[in-house]
């Protein structure tokens, strides 16, 4: 994204989890896109005590002290409603490991932020 571009987000909705989507989210934080809430996939047991690990992105929003959200899925009215609430202007997703709900895409999506084929069929 160019500079212009960025000046017209008010806010972006990053989800990821993977550390292939925390690097993501670091090109993200330092093209000084404003990230209004990371959403990951909450912690999972691993290693040999079965101890719920953070996500590489999770550690990653900690550390730069962003919104963090972890909901068990999205397609309960109150995870949508909390996004709603951000009012952001467009949602980054890069391997985040939920379904996303098709119905909280907007009926006229901007040109440049195209949602999934899927998304699209479904209507």
């Amino acid at each position: 994204m160019t500079a212009t571009t960025s000046r017209k987000l008010s806010g972006l909705v990053y989800m990821g989890t993977p550390a292939f989507a925390a690097t993501i989210l670091v090109a993200l934080i330092e093209a000084g896109y404003r990230i209004l809430a990371v959403y990951t996939q909450p912690p999972r047991p691993a290693g040999r005590g079965h101890r719920p690990q953070p996500s590489p992105v999770q550690l990653l929003a900690a550390q730069h002290r962003l919104t963090l959200r972890s909901p068990i899925n999205l397609r309960t009215p109150e995870a949508q409603a909390a996004f709603a609430e951000l009012g952001a202007d467009a949602a980054v997703v890069a391997a985040y490991g939920l379904i996303l709900p098709c119905r909280s895409l907007p009926a006229r999506p901007p040109p440049v932020f195209r949602p999934s084929s899927r998304c699209l069929a479904a209507g």
